[in-house]
């Protein structure tokens, strides 16, 4: 659904199939090409660190948690659930649960010890 009070016709953004560069996106400068940009970086990121691909479907452990970090990282920075989830064929509820782990994991950090060395190596290559 639409934050724009708009008619049906002149909806706003791929969710409401306007036509055109939704201006929410615009405003905060975020575009698309962007967004590929950061997903490319930090998927190599991961690959040197954590020797895994997180744009591998597999539900291993330290790829579903490197690619939890990425998606931490990604609404960190300021991009929608819908348009992560888009860029990396997952649903925009992936995105927001694997979101709210690394959130957990980072509250209580003694419980998750092996994440938090990938989330210290992860913070370290993208200074």
């Amino acid at each position: 659904m639409c934050i724009w009070p708009v008619k049906q016709e002149d909806r706003h953004c791929e969710f409401c199939s306007y036509r055109g560069g939704c201006e929410k996106y615009i405003v905060h400068g975020l575009t698309d090409d962007h967004l590929k940009e950061d997903i490319e970086r930090y998927s190599k990121i991961m690959v040197d660190i954590a020797g895994v691909d997180i744009m591998d479907r597999s539900r291993d452990r330290a790829v579903v948690w490197a690619r939890n970090i990425v998606f931490y990282k990604l609404r960190a920075d300021g991009y929608s659930l819908q348009r992560i989830g888009r860029f990396m064929n997952y649903s925009h509820c992936i995105v927001l649960y694997g979101s709210r782990r690394v959130e957990e994991m980072l509250q209580y950090p003694s419980m998750y010890s092996e994440e938090i060395s990938l989330w210290n190596k992860f913070q370290k290559f993208i200074k």
